[in-house]
């Protein structure tokens, strides 16, 4: 019976209704056919836009979560470009003069939906290479995850919750 009760107790305590909400994204990729270095899969490509699109869709979800509950990001990419280069090769050669770069739009909304920051970013890291403390390095977009997380940072630093 202790232990039934225990059990009851801690799935009440991790039921995901009473956790605090965190921030929500609502993002779009416009016209991704034409981003610098995305094509689909069968051009040669290892990954489809698709795996890409999504995979920047759902980091950024897991980043919008540091924001205060009830707010929301909303965001426009407009061009991709993925660290290294395939020169119509099947294999990428990621070298430094192949920065990865991110271009998009975005609105931070509050609970009221009143707009609390807006910009237009063309974000790129150059440095990519030289940095150590790449903490996605064996992950699929490390880089891009990267230059995401050091953007997200500097731009709503005074708003990130505290892990």
């Amino acid at each position: 019976m202790k232990y039934l009760r225990s059990m009851l107790i801690f799935a009440i305590s991790f039921n995901p209704m009473n956790w605090a909400q965190a921030a929500k994204l609502n993002i779009t990729f416009s016209n991704p056919k034409s981003y610098t270095d995305i094509r689909p899969a069968f051009d040669g490509m290892q990954y489809s836009t698709e795996d890409i699109t999504s995979n920047i869709e759902k980091y950024l979800t897991t980043l919008a979560e540091k924001l205060p509950q009830n707010y929301l990001l909303k965001m426009n990419v407009t061009d991709i470009d993925l660290a290294g280069d395939t020169r119509g090769q099947n294999i990428r050669l990621v070298m430094q003069h192949f920065s990865p770069r991110l271009a998009f739009s975005f609105q931070l909304l509050d609970e009221n939906s009143q707009v609390l920051l807006e910009n237009t970013e063309n974000i790129r890291d150059s440095a990519f290479m030289s940095n150590q403390s790449l903490k996605h390095k064996n992950d699929f977009l490390g880089y891009e995850k990267k230059l995401l997380d050091d953007w997200l940072k500097e731009t709503f630093s005074t708003l990130l919750n505290k892990p």
